[in-house]
């Protein structure tokens, strides 16, 4: 699956998740998997989380560190699609 722009994804209910300071770890408890998120990735974690399509979270996060659009666009689909492929996020029917 790879991230589309228009679509809303959201978070994986099985999943143990918690913000420390700027960061965020995730547990998956069913395999004992550990992931920690840096501060830029745990702002698309919490943009995810509250609903915002790809489109909107890239223009945030480009408008917020002010860089290209397509640059965000890039690197925001990486690690969404890493998201996916990991199944942390699903697409939000």
């Amino acid at each position: 699956m790879k991230a589309e722009s228009k679509v809303s994804y959201r978070l994986k209910k099985d999943l143990i998740w918690r913000k420390l300071n700027n960061e965020i770890a995730i547990v998956k408890p069913d395999v004992s998997e550990y992931y920690s998120l840096n501060n830029t990735a745990a702002e698309i974690w919490e943009l995810t989380k509250r609903g915002e399509n790809l489109d909107n979270i890239i223009k945030k996060i480009a408008v917020k560190y002010e860089i290209d659009e397509n640059r965000a666009r890039e690197d925001i689909s990486k690690f969404v699609n890493k998201c996916l492929k990991e199944k942390l996020i699903e697409k939000k029917i």
